[in-house]
């Protein structure tokens, strides 16, 4: 089921459950379209959404679940429903963040955009001792007047032996936008001092993700590797507690040389080790709370801290749950009831 199409006006493209992310990229971008897809390209694109989502373009039109305008879905009883702004409006709402829980989508209409200009990236290489400076800097771009919708900032710790014998801090600064403007938005970070600057230019939309290792060719998408990824929002870094992180990542990574692993005798000690990392991240925020991300949580997290704090969120899902799979028959992932 991977059936798309473009609406007549362009402003949206109905499609079928069965696509990646990267199969609905490139099949708008061959019509002149864009929109906000995850952040990987071989994960199934409705997983996302309904999910949430992440993607490049999130600063520019939201987040995936936002571009969802209507979906069909199968209920539990065996009935086809149809959610949209206007029609079953609460089951709609549910399903853009939550939407494991209701149901089968078998058809999404979804917003779509003009293809839009290229982009640029800054590639910055980092000593593990610039480690507050960065993220001291980096706060000052958390604003919305210091920071463009078109730019995202990206950081790795990583091993570069050729570079340093620690690890080091690779930082990418990825830009919908010409090198000059990228270079001015750059020049205080790049005046930190790095190891390694390296800058593109010119980018098609599609190519951002091979540039960044996130495409079908890539590790992360290689079956069989095992790769845990644990999510926490936050309103600002902690340079002391992401030193705190390095430093723990500097210490698993002397015994277990990869992080994206086949060797599954390494899963205890990564496991450990991340786990410590979400702890020392969370206590950080001094909100009390793992603020989670739908589709990176792992089962030890309460409701409230993947589907909202506010108490009404998690009330009024469960009020959905038990209207639309009173029987739980959607409860294989982070099951409401």
């Amino acid at each position: 089921m991977k059936g798309i199409t473009v609406s007549g006006d362009g402003a949206y493209a109905e499609f079928q459950p069965g696509l990646t992310s990267g199969e609905l990229l490139r099949a708008l971008w061959a019509q002149g379209k864009e929109t906000v897809t995850g952040s990987c390209l071989c994960a199934g694109i409705m997983g996302i959404m309904l999910g949430g989502g992440h993607g490049y373009l999130q600063g520019l039109y939201g987040f995936p679940t936002d571009q969802i305008l209507e979906m069909r879905v199968v209920l539990a009883n065996g009935t086809l429903a149809v959610a949209s702004a206007e029609e079953n409006e609460d089951l709609f709402w549910g399903l853009r963040g939550a939407g494991h829980n209701f149901g089968i989508v078998t058809l999404t209409r979804y917003k779509v955009y003009p293809s839009g200009p290229k982009w640029s990236q800054a590639r910055l290489v980092f000593p593990g001792s610039h480690l507050e400076q960065i993220f001291t800097l980096s706060n000052d771009y958390l604003s919305i007047d210091s920071h463009p919708a078109g730019l995202i900032l990206w950081y790795v710790f990583s091993r570069r032996p050729d570079l340093a014998q620690e690890p080091v801090i690779v930082m990418d600064l990825i830009y919908r936008g010409d090198l000059a403007e990228l270079e001015n938005l750059s020049s205080r970070f790049i005046a930190l001092g790095a190891l390694e600057v390296s800058m593109y230019t010119e980018i098609e939309y599609p190519d951002l993700y091979k540039l960044n290792t996130i495409d079908e060719t890539s590790v992360v998408c290689k079956k069989g590797a095992y790769r845990h990824l644990f999510r926490s929002y936050l309103k600002r870094h902690s340079p002391e507690a992401l030193r705190a992180v390095y430093n723990i990542f500097s210490n698993v990574i002397t015994r277990t040389p990869v992080w994206t692993y086949y060797n599954e005798s390494y899963a205890a000690d990564i496991l450990s080790a991340t786990q410590d990392m979400k702890r020392i991240i969370v206590e950080s925020s001094g909100e009390g709370q793992q603020n989670s991300y739908v589709n990176y949580a792992v089962g030890d997290e309460t409701l409230a801290e993947i589907y909202g704090s506010a108490p009404w969120r998690v009330e009024k899902l469960k009020r959905l749950k038990s209207q639309y799979d009173p029987q739980g028959k959607f409860n294989f992932y982070l099951p409401l009831a």
